[in-house]
């Protein structure tokens, strides 16, 4: 509907809507696996926002575009733009601890995981945002259980838990169950692994295998 709006439309008087459009396009085709229109989209609006020198929502869409460059294979493109992003957007306390994450989950995926620790070695945790906060306790969580430092990774795990299951991210619970049951043995997590096998939920951490 927004694609046929813009194509049909340009003429559009509401020009500092534009890139909240993009925006939302950038979301939609992301959702869809069509990563290669929502980096497009994605940059438009950033272009939009910087004319408009709206500087926190231009950060806001460089975490979509990260996300966007991780999700279409791009990952050294998305590091370039999460170290340029860290020295950016140091004035935005919450955002600028985002570009972090990020970069904690860059290196996550590449399995870099002496990186992730290194990274998180300079974060406050109690300074993030309730989102960044658990993908967080992911991350070192399933660090821990591999490294077998087992009661750690079990309370980390579990942090996250029911934040990841009401926010459907699907993909990274099954990790989660997956480590949980390894730890404890507790049959009731290989049978919420089960349950969420099938699902298709949302993105987070966990890229597609």
């Amino acid at each position: 509907m927004l694609e046929g709006f813009i194509n049909t439309h340009d003429n559009f008087i509401y020009v500092r809507a534009m890139p909240h459009i993009y925006m939302s396009l950038n979301i939609a085709c992301y959702n869809i696996g069509d990563y290669e229109k929502s980096i497009k989209y994605i940059k438009k609006a950033i272009l939009l926002f910087n004319y408009f020198e709206d500087e926190y929502y231009a950060g806001r869409c460089h975490l979509n575009y990260i996300n966007s460059l991780r999700y279409s294979g791009n990952l050294d493109k998305a590091l370039e733009i999460v170290n340029r992003c860290k020295n950016k957007y140091k004035k935005y306390n919450k955002l600028y601890l985002s570009f972090f994450i990020q970069e904690m989950i860059l290196y996550f995926n590449i399995g870099n995981y002496n990186k992730v620790m290194e990274i998180s070695n300079e974060i406050e945790a109690h300074q993030l945002s309730e989102m960044s906060e658990h993908n967080y306790e992911f991350m070192l969580g399933h660090i821990n259980y591999l490294n077998k430092t087992f009661d750690d990774a079990y309370n980390l795990l579990k942090k996250c838990e029911k934040y990841f299951f009401n926010q459907c991210y699907y993909r990274d619970l099954l990790l989660l169950y997956d480590d949980l049951y390894c730890i404890t043995n507790d049959t009731s997590y290989k049978a919420k692994y089960n349950q969420l096998i099938n699902k298709t939920g949302r993105k987070n951490i966990v890229m597609d295998s």
